[in-house]
């Protein structure tokens, strides 16, 4: 791979399920967008010029994409927020993935486009971080050259997708979680849900759920307006009861299964509160049999010590495999394609960013010989001691414009970039020293 001198600033630090890294360990790391949009903030203190970050967390990834030649300074911090929370430092460095200039780039695209994730080919992760992106843009984080590599790995998962068969059969962690549950149900035909969350999981747990003929889905959120409104809600209103999140341990003990997919900081159930609800009722006696637990949350949504009380099993995100998947051989045979496009994607980058740096020197170039006409215009005026005449400015105005392209074609010419940009930084200033020579006279 080509390494592309330009992507130097560019950094990816990461912490993923794929890579063996622990749930514990990366939601000791992950942030919500509230504690993003202050973390980073902060971190980003001292920025300067195109410098800029974002971060993405997801249920089986949690990232850091630096702009900046100083960006081991950000992931120190991102080390001690971590620490902060629990995390021990040397765990934390020792499994922390590094990616640096066009190696970042390139894990930048293979993220997009479904080969880092836990189901191979998977869409979720791309709007998830499309929402990370775009979150990092409305806080003006995100700017300048670290927005350009994001275009571009969306272009390129767009790629992979529309011309391989990467995405065929394909589901969410979400229906890869509801399908594991055939290893404790016959069918889900009849039995009764809870899903707590109303992000992009809980919808697609929501979905599919009401397609498989379940009694009844029990539908929790902290703002309950935001179920009311949902289109998934008012066409299944017989099928789904909306609960408040005060009132979950009740429908954990209603439900045959619950599903919790929220990005919540801390645990929303934990032991001492489910022993508090059996005490004060009569639930206490009744023998349901195994209750699972689907916990899709990161930081996780359910206290780790519920696992086998009162017959509850707890499995959190790490447990879903993408091997049961249906549809997984196929996708594989087509990575060997998908992988052949993401390398020419990072071919074509170089011409992409050959382009976007000369951008701004094409612009002071166009600038310069632009105030040098005007100088020229005026000079000439004043020479002929004559009114201002539309014929000496359309001559002067040829006379530029044609300078100017055929200096830009020749300097277009020329086949290596760097001498390319150099020679156009040249002109740039010689126009500009020109001009001010004319303005001393």
């Amino acid at each position: 791979m080509t390494e592309i001198e330009f992507l130097k600033p560019l950094a990816c630090y990461s912490l993923s399920a794929k890579a063996g890294d622990p749930a514990a360990l990366r939601e000791k790391a992950s942030m919500n967008f509230e504690v993003q949009k202050a973390n980073l903030k902060l971190w980003s203190n001292g920025f300067s010029g195109q410098d800029g970050l974002f971060f993405v967390s997801t249920c089986h990834r949690v990232e850091l994409y630096v702009w900046s030649l100083d960006h081991e300074k950000i992931y120190k911090q991102w080390v001690q927020y971590a620490e902060s929370r629990g995390a021990l430092k040397k765990d934390f460095i020792d499994s922390t993935e590094m990616y640096f200039g066009t190696t970042a780039l390139e894990h930048m695209y293979r993220v997009c486009s479904g080969l880092e994730s836990e189901v191979l080919g998977e869409t979720q992760v791309l709007g998830q971080f499309k929402d990370s992106v775009a979150e990092a843009k409305k806080n003006k984080l995100l700017k300048g050259p670290l927005e350009k590599s994001t275009q571009l790995a969306f272009q390129t998962a767009k790629k992979v997708r529309n011309e391989t068969a990467i995405g065929e059969g394909t589901v969410s962690i979400a229906h890869a979680a509801i399908d594991g549950l055939s290893d404790v149900f016959e069918g889900l035909a009849g039995k009764n849900a809870l899903i707590v969350g109303a992000g992009t999981m809980a919808l697609q747990s929501v979905e599919k759920l009401c397609s498989n003929g379940l009694e009844k889905i029990y539908w929790a959120n902290r703002n309950l307006d935001k179920i009311e409104s949902h289109a998934l809600y008012k066409k299944n209103s017989e099928q789904i009861e909306i609960v408040g999140l005060s009132d979950v341990p009740k429908y954990m003990f209603k439900a045959n299964f619950s599903i919790f997919a929220t990005s919540a900081q801390a645990p929303l159930v934990n032991l001492e509160s489910l022993k508090s609800y059996v005490s004060s009722t009569a639930e206490k006696t009744e023998d349901r049999g195994l209750q699972v637990i689907l916990d899709m949350g990161l930081p996780r949504n359910v206290d780790q010590k519920l696992h086998k009380f009162k017959n509850f099993v707890l499995r959190d995100v790490d447990e879903f495999s993408d091997k049961s998947l249906k549809g997984h051989a196929q996708r594989e045979k087509a990575l060997p394609k998908a992988e052949k496009i993401i390398e020419e994607q990072l071919i074509l980058s170089t011409t992409h960013w050959n382009s976007y740096k000369k951008s701004p020197l094409l612009k002071d170039f166009f600038s310069s010989i632009k105030e040098f006409e005007k100088l020229t215009q005026d000079a000439i005026q004043v020479e002929l001691d004559v009114d201002k005449s539309s014929k000496i400015e359309y001559i002067i105005h040829s006379f530029y414009g044609k300078l100017s392209h055929g200096l830009l074609r020749e300097i277009q010419s020329i086949e290596d970039d760097e001498t390319s940009a150099q020679m156009l930084e040249l002109f740039t200033r010689a126009c500009r020293r020109a001009k001010m020579e004319a303005t001393k006279d």
